[in-house]
């Protein structure tokens, strides 16, 4: 076979392959129908190239994001201590408000539910030390128990479910003023515009030259505010405009 019959054999092969698709579930002559020559052609190279590899690394740098979204959607979906009175298991008005919102989520509420576990217990009050574990342990039970009780009562289309999962992830948060900055600034929307100022004219006068003026009543190398001779709107020589 010379070796234009070779690239004629092998341009016929890749068309075949090209019908086929990348995996070659066309149909064909040979066996299982795929195309003659599959086998060895599928063998020596990766008819789905680029597209295998594409596909992979796409998904390699969607895995940080994807924990990223679930974190965040735990901590939207976790009850603070700070939604019950200190060391009690009664909710607050925003506890209350809280889960109000997740079972008023659409299109539909997310039957898991996180709850901090109780660190507002003082490690140092009724038996100290040797009892904060158990007195810990027993106010995040009732919490826990006060947030189905909550969740069971809220109206809804369809029965949810609601699962109650203890955490401890630390309570998320950002520097108060830098909120209420954002807050009273947004009235003012989006501002823009050329500042003027600190920027000199160049005036010609009838003494030696012209100034540039960068100051309030600055003038030339010879001229001043209050110079004799010339024409400048400030005397001088060689003075400029006051700006």
């Amino acid at each position: 076979m010379t070796r234009t019959t070779r690239r004629a054999a092998v341009a016929i092969l890749l068309g075949g392959l090209g019908a086929a698709g990348c995996h070659g579930t066309g149909g064909g002559a040979g066996k299982g129908g795929q195309p003659e020559g599959w086998s060895r052609y599928y063998n020596a190279v990766d008819p789905c190239y680029p597209e295998r590899y594409n596909a992979q690394a796409r998904a390699s740098v969607l895995v940080p994001f994807a924990a990223q979204v679930n974190n965040g959607h735990v901590l939207e979906q976790t009850v603070w201590n700070w939604h019950f009175d200190t060391s009690s298991d009664t909710l607050n008005p925003a506890g209350q408000a809280k889960l109000d919102a997740v079972a008023q989520k659409r299109p539909q509420p997310d039957g898991k539910v996180y709850l901090q576990v109780a660190r507002d217990i003082p490690a140092y009050g009724a038996g100290g030390l040797d009892t904060v574990a158990a007195r810990r342990d027993d106010l995040t039970a009732k919490r826990a128990e006060t947030i189905r009780k909550y969740l069971a009562a809220q109206p809804a289309l369809q029965a949810v479910a609601y699962e109650v999962h203890v955490i401890d992830a630390p309570v998320p948060g950002m520097p108060a003023e830098f909120s209420a900055r954002g807050y009273r600034g947004q009235a003012t929307g989006y501002v823009g515009g050329l500042q003027s100022g600190g920027v000199g004219v160049t005036a010609t006068g009838s003494g030696a030259g012209a100034g540039t003026t960068n100051g309030p009543t600055s003038g030339g190398s010879q001229g001043g505010p209050s110079g004799s001779g010339g024409t400048g709107p400030s005397g001088g020589g060689t003075g400029g405009p006051t700006n």
